[in-house]
């Protein structure tokens, strides 16, 4: 409304609460555009992240290019990124400035910092942070070294500005939060130097008890692999062998509603998880077993692949779970026995 109560600007969904140079951010739920005061679109629905420009006309935003079936001149994406889209800074007049870093730095419970501090800070993907002016410029970047005895600050063209030294392990790498590549997810003792064969190994070869994969969100057990006290031991989806975590996610629902992609993004990242792991697996203990699957746990969306190893099954099963709004994605491999119809069956 203006300062005489009259309704200047309706919005058909979310309309932000307040005006940034000029300009007030709407969105439908998924893509963030912009309108003046008049409530006219002066910058096109195409981020999936963006918030009110600041006092100096700028924001950071994630670009969306819907590709070129859609669009011949939307061209944002880089490589390192997921395909046709972007993480840059938008300007008020409608320009935005692709980065070359993989996400912005966000703080502990995975919100975007912005430009809060004058100049925006990203993650670099090698463990330091760059921070951006508003024209999407690198201004310096801080660099830890690798064993975080050491800090530097470096400036636009790489010279070293600022150094100190202390004890070993002080200062603390920056890590990508929300799209992180394949390693980022892994979960397994050694990952990813340590090849997943070398896990199989250590199950096959682990004393058999029984085990109930549970979740990261929606249990609260100490040993997610032991079966409950009260459950009875032949209830359904109990297993009997030795179980690992292969690589394993949370994300939450406040995360995704703001960050439309993730979630697509991260599925992708277990899919190329799971096809290494069963190339990986087979080279060592052949193909598959055709047509079985054995499932440790059911839940909103799950995938398992079977070997035969010795008269046991080598199982590797993706689970991902949904509640209210949150989504959790495992992936699993067991060594398990089976059950005397299976074998049956099999032959």
């Amino acid at each position: 409304m203006n300062a005489r109560g009259e309704l200047v600007i309706k919005a058909d969904n979310r309309i932000s609460d307040t005006f940034g140079a000029g300009l007030v951010r709407f969105d439908d739920d998924y893509l963030h555009g912009y309108l003046d005061a008049a409530g006219e679109e002066v910058i096109e629905q195409r981020y999936e992240w963006a918030e009110d420009f600041d006092e100096g006309g700028a924001t950071v935003a994630h670009f969306f290019d819907p590709g070129e079936d859609d669009d011949p001149e939307a061209g944002a994406s880089a490589e390192a990124r997921p395909p046709g889209r972007a993480w840059g800074v938008l300007r008020a007049d409608g320009r935005f400035f692709p980065v070359d870093h993989p996400e912005p730095l966000t703080d502990v419970d995975g919100w975007i910092l912005g430009f809060s501090g004058g100049l925006a800070p990203f993650a670099t993907g090698d463990g330091g942070t760059a921070h951006v002016d508003r024209d999407g410029r690198d201004v310096c970047r801080v660099q830890p070294s690798a064993d975080g005895d050491a800090l530097r600050i470096v400036d636009r063209a790489g010279t070293t500005v600022w150094e100190t030294a202390a004890t070993a392990g002080t200062f603390e790498r920056t890590g990508i939060t929300h799209a992180r590549d394949m390693a980022g997810y892994l979960a397994y003792p050694g990952a990813p130097e340590r090849d997943i064969v070398d896990l199989a190994g250590e199950l096959l070869a682990a004393e058999p008890r029984r085990f109930e994969p549970c979740g990261l969100i929606f249990d609260d057990r100490e040993d997610p692999y032991e079966l409950p006290e009260e459950e009875d031991e032949d209830a359904d989806g109990t297993s009997f062998g030795a179980v690992g975590v292969v690589a394993e996610v949370n994300l939450y629902a406040e995360h995704q509603h703001a960050l439309p992609y993730l979630q697509e993004w991260t599925v992708e990242r277990f899919q190329e998880i799971e096809a290494d792991a069963v190339e990986r697996l087979s080279a060592r203990f052949g193909a598959p077993l055709p047509g079985v699957e054995v499932y440790l746990r059911s839940g909103d969306g799950e995938t398992s692949t079977v070997w035969g190893v010795g008269g046991r099954r080598l199982v590797l099963q993706s689970c991902l779970v949904v509640g209210d709004g949150d989504v959790e994605i495992q992936l699993w491999l067991a060594a398990v026995e089976p059950e005397p119809s299976d074998i049956q069956a099999e032959a």
